[in-house]
């Protein structure tokens, strides 16, 4: 499922910029992806359309006035819905647009043109390609484009939850009985483990506590240590979660035994130092 950033901010107070949050998502275990529709886009500003006449040699095109905040340009356009006093996306030279085209001066019919006013489709918006797009008139002229309206366009795709066990944690995050967590991903128990821990604390973790899955017992049988194990595999477990001690009861209410979680640790103050029990428990 594809869904606008702009549309999740009308439910939720989002400020990480739109890589970190489909990263965010990805680490409660709703693998998401960030579509950077603007890959490319470069030097885009709010511009304010001050005039329009119509070209001398052509009868499809137009020979505007752009603002930029700071100066008047001559732009030459070909669209349509060109007006006077329109809000617009304004490509100056020197601009680059999604797919690397650079913009220079040139002349069109014989009337020189210094940049682009831009469509949809030149932004990599959607394919609407038979006019310019019209901002609203709150946007500030001067302003990057990106910055100013961008986040308007910007999507990330859902794609289907990696753990049977979103709803549980969704649901601890809702009545606030977590303090961080982290999806095991690729990579071994141990150094996943790490990520959970937060900046500038300290943490004593005991992975003995685990209950390892009967599944990788053949690998004990093969000769990998224990160190090695945890450090390759994840050992069963699926996700890692920060809580007030009080909360676990309460918390384990929320799991069914198939799934339950176990104590392994306790976080600490003391920068960054992290000590890890890396012996497991075959029994």
């Amino acid at each position: 499922m594809i869904v606008s950033i702009d549309w999740l901010k009308e439910f939720v107070d989002i400020k990480e910029p739109p890589d970190k949050l489909a990263d965010m998502l990805s680490s409660i275990g709703l693998e998401a992806e960030f579509l950077n529709s603007f890959e490319g886009l470069d030097g885009v500003v709010i511009g304010k359309v001050k005039s329009i006449e119509k070209h001398p040699n052509a009868d499809r095109l137009s020979v505007c006035t752009v603002y930029d905040g700071k100066q008047d340009y001559q732009v030459v356009c070909g669209a349509k819905n060109v007006a006077k006093d329109q809000t617009i996306a304004y490509a100056k030279v020197g601009s680059v647009l999604p797919g690397g085209f650079r913009l220079e001066k040139i002349k069109l019919r014989g009337v020189e043109s210094s940049g682009m006013i831009c469509s949809a489709k030149e932004l990599n918006i959607h394919d609407d390609h038979e006019g310019i797009i019209v901002l609203p008139e709150s946007c500030k002229v001067g302003k990057d484009f990106l910055e100013e309206y961008g986040n308007k366009f910007l999507k990330i795709e859902l794609l289907k939850p990696t753990k049977i066990y979103v709803k549980e944690i969704l649901n601890l995050i809702k009545y606030n009985l977590i303090n961080g967590c982290a999806n095991i991903t690729g990579g071994g128990l141990a150094d996943n483990i790490k990520r959970v821990i937060p900046e500038g604390l300290s943490a004593e973790i005991n992975l003995n506590k685990i209950k390892t899955k009967k599944i990788f017992s053949w690998l004990k049988e093969n000769n990998i240590n224990d160190k090695e194990m945890l450090r390759t595999f994840n050992c069963g477990v699926g996700f890692c979660i920060i809580i007030n001690p009080k909360n676990f009861k309460k918390i384990k209410s929320f799991f069914t035994k198939e799934y339950e979680p176990y104590i392994i640790g306790k976080i600490a103050s003391g920068k960054n130092k992290i000590k890890l029990n890396e012996k497991i428990n075959w029994s």
